[in-house]
């Protein structure tokens, strides 16, 4: 038996112990250095797919990794598929190392890939969903970017910020995020033109990076990259904002040349993070440069052209680089990016669709900025409701109430949004990330004390008003008031100057649809909200058997209702109810297999 059968039988028959011992000398056996890099893969790829301990499985992933970025196994896009798959693993061990591997990987990162990501940044474990989130924010800043446009490099940074930052609210000393986020300051620095700024930003990510050089092994490779990176963008970046004053306009243009060709160098570069290197610098610094190059020397146009005569190959090159990033004619809306930045910067998403109005002649910019004054409904946390999933939820109820009532007073429903963010918050932290010792009344009794069908109103009631009163909506909380329209008392209150919301709350033993919904329950709740401010909110805990079922996706408990009042003369002012279906008498994911 030669040495390449030998080890396959050694990841399909032989004992965990001799796996081990393989994999842990594998840098120094002379066996392992016998096998071609074709056997080599064949061997590995066995070990990593077949063997039954996630110790073995994870070593050879490792080492397959290891192995690809180097050189030394050639077929990159099989590696690649093994990262997906253990990113879809249900192994925490295989999850997180394949999260630790997946940007340097960048063909893994398809819509699909972005998707399970998302489902994954709810993980309850923190190292995974904060890695999910880095992972995410890699994603929005290698996502390509059409034509060097600055708008849509600057909604993909306020998408990146949003996962960055929420990657560093997730977990503690997480420090990458912090250096991205850094990154990402500037470059809006460097767009907006604001030097201050761009020198504070530039020595705040060199110590980061020089702290963490400290102690972190490895994993360094891309961030020190991108520290070179931008640190010649900004030596471009200083001299072109004196372009005018240039007394000597070739020889300065023959330095920034020499500053081009360096980055260049960057660019040719071949190490472990080339791919996902390659995307940043195709869709961030690339369309970064070309704006630098773009606003400091356009008006040197035609001492440009000038100064190709007699000029030597290299420098016609740059020349022509140069004169291409500008465009042909006078741009009808000459944009203003300090505008842009500071729009961004204060209002995020809202911000740039002003701007673009804005620009485009849409809106006057007075109105505008009236309108997003007004609307500014911004929150510190990343998501509004603490995870993608919920701010789906929130953006799709908040645009449909937006429909249903066109001429709702915005002061009104600022506040409403954001009780509906509280309820969305508690109601995902049910399901997704939770200690079950918290929520121990929506399990079954099968579960450690759980309630089951025994679950009351009251259970609900404590823990929603124990997770409000340290919430942004504690300070216009109250509960079971009585007194209200009709003399019933309403389960929990929230009452400020400009609104009163009801929160009713009920239980079930059968599973309701949304006709009985509106049935048995919205009547009432829509009562309540009758007298008062047009939206109210209804929580059902529904305590059917699930013994064997899996719950629904969490986007499906939330609904609007609206039924008709008894009057036959013009509705002007219809209410709203929005219900929330939580699931109770739960059992764990296990309980629901029968094993044979």
């Amino acid at each position: 038996m030669n040495i390449y059968h030998k080890h396959l039988d050694l990841f399909k028959t032989g004992s965990i112990f001799e796996q081990v011992l393989f994999l842990d000398n594998f840098y120094t056996s002379d066996e392992a250095s016998q096998l071609s890099a074709l056997e080599m893969s064949d061997v590995l790829f066995l070990g990593a797919e077949n063997s039954p301990s996630l110790y073995v499985r994870r070593t050879c992933f490792k080492i397959i990794i290891d192995l690809t970025l180097t050189g030394m196994l050639a077929n990159r896009f099989k590696t690649a598929g093994l990262v997906d798959d253990f990113l879809n693993s249900d192994q925490e061990e295989l999850l997180i190392i394949s999260l630790k591997y997946l940007p340097y990987f960048p063909e893994v990162f398809t819509a699909q890939t972005k998707e399970n990501l998302k489902g994954l940044s709810d993980s309850p474990n923190a190292d995974i969903a904060s890695q999910c989130l880095i992972c995410l924010g890699l994603f929005a800043i290698s996502e390509n970017i059409v034509g060097n446009d600055i708008k849509e490099l600057t909604e993909n940074i306020q998408h990146a910020q949003r996962y960055f930052h929420a990657a560093s609210d997730s977990v503690e000393n997480r420090d990458d995020a912090t250096y991205y986020l850094l990154l990402l300051e500037w470059i809006l620095a460097a767009i907006g033109d604001n030097a201050a700024d761009s020198d504070e930003k530039l020595s705040a990510l060199e110590k980061s990076l020089l702290l963490r050089n400290l102690y972190e092994r490895d994993g360094l490779e891309l961030d020190f990259l991108i520290f070179k990176m931008i640190r010649n963008i900004k030596s471009t970046y200083d001299m072109l904002r004196s372009s005018e004053e240039w007394l000597d306009f070739s020889t300065n243009v023959r330095v920034l040349m020499d500053l081009n060709a360096e980055i260049g160098l960057y660019r040719g570069f071949k190490g472990n993070a080339k791919g996902l290197m390659k995307s940043i610098d195709d869709n961030f610094f690339s369309t970064v440069e070309t704006h630098i190059y773009k606003v400091h020397l356009q008006a040197e146009k035609k001492r440009l052209h000038k100064l190709k005569s007699g000029a030597k190959e290299d420098l016609l090159q740059f020349i022509d680089k140069l004169t291409g990033f500008f465009p042909d004619g006078e741009q009808p809306s000459p944009e203003n990016y300090e505008l842009l930045i500071s729009l961004q910067q204060k209002f995020g998403d809202d911000g740039i669709a002003a701007y673009k109005k804005i620009i485009n002649k849409n809106l006057p910019w007075e109105k505008a900025i009236a309108d997003l004054l007004k609307n500014d409904i911004s929150n510190k946390l990343p998501f509004k409701t603490g995870s993608i999933y919920g701010e789906q939820v929130y953006l799709s109820l908040s645009l449909e109430i937006d429909t249903l009532l066109l001429n709702y007073d915005q002061e009104r429903k600022t506040a409403f949004l954001k009780i509906l963010e509280e309820v969305i918050r508690y109601s995902r932290l049910t399901f997704v990330g939770n200690d079950k010792s918290r929520f121990s009344f929506l399990y079954s009794k099968s579960e450690t004390n759980g309630k089951g069908q025994a679950a009351s109103e009251l259970d609900l009631q404590e823990s929603m008003i124990s997770f409000f009163e340290h919430s942004q909506i504690a300070d216009g909380l109250g509960h079971e008031r009585a007194k209200f329209v009709d003399g019933g008392r309403v389960d929990i209150l929230y009452q400020k100057d400009v609104i009163t919301i009801p929160i009713e709350l009920k239980k079930s033993l059968l599973r309701p649809d949304k006709a009985a919904l509106e049935q048995n329950y919205i009547a009432q709740a829509q009562t309540y909200t009758s007298g008062y401010d047009q939206l109210g909110i209804f929580v059902l805990l529904e305590l059917s058997d699930k013994a064997k079922e899996p719950p629904p996706n969490f986007k499906d408990w939330f609904k609007i209702h609206h039924l008709k009042p008894s009057t036959n003369l013009p509705v002007n002012y219809p209410d709203f109810i929005i219900s929330a279906v939580i699931p109770g008498n739960r059992t764990g994911p296990s309980s629901k297999s029968t094993y044979k």
